[in-house]
């Protein structure tokens, strides 16, 4: 269990088991999310997790992903251009770096409500590119 798979797994859960949350929480998860791919580009390796961070991840994502996609518009108003582009890049991480270690983890079984939150986030990214025009 390495400091990162850890991270990851809290990460998740923070936002997935928040009884309230808000666009400020979302914020947070998207810079943790942001860090998490940093700290494994710097490690030049994907992240290896037990079984239990496997499960971890298998029921807390569906329900991070949910909330961060309720929320991503409303974290893109009223941003500078550079707020926006930091924006962009930390839903890319969440859409493509973290939804792939979340189909590893699954084994490839991803839900329609992931997959609707993904296409969600990305139809947010597409916005927030068009905006940056």
């Amino acid at each position: 269990m390495s400091e990162g798979s850890i991270a990851f797994c809290v990460l998740l859960e923070g936002l997935a088991d928040a009884p309230e949350y808000s666009a400020q929480d979302v914020s947070d998860f998207y810079d943790g999310a942001s860090q998490f791919a940093l700290l494994m580009q710097s490690n030049g390796e994907k992240p290896e997790f037990t079984d239990a961070e496997k499960e971890a991840i298998q029921q807390s994502f569906p329900k991070a992903i949910q909330r961060a996609a309720e929320f991503t518009n409303e974290l893109a108003q009223n941003k500078s251009l550079d707020e926006l582009r930091d924006l962009l890049s930390k839903i890319e991480v969440v859409t493509k770096d973290l939804f792939e270690i979340y189909e590893i983890a699954s084994n490839g079984e991803i839900s329609s409500d992931v997959t609707e939150s993904i296409q969600k986030l990305q139809s947010e990214h597409e916005n927030i590119q068009q905006q940056l025009e």
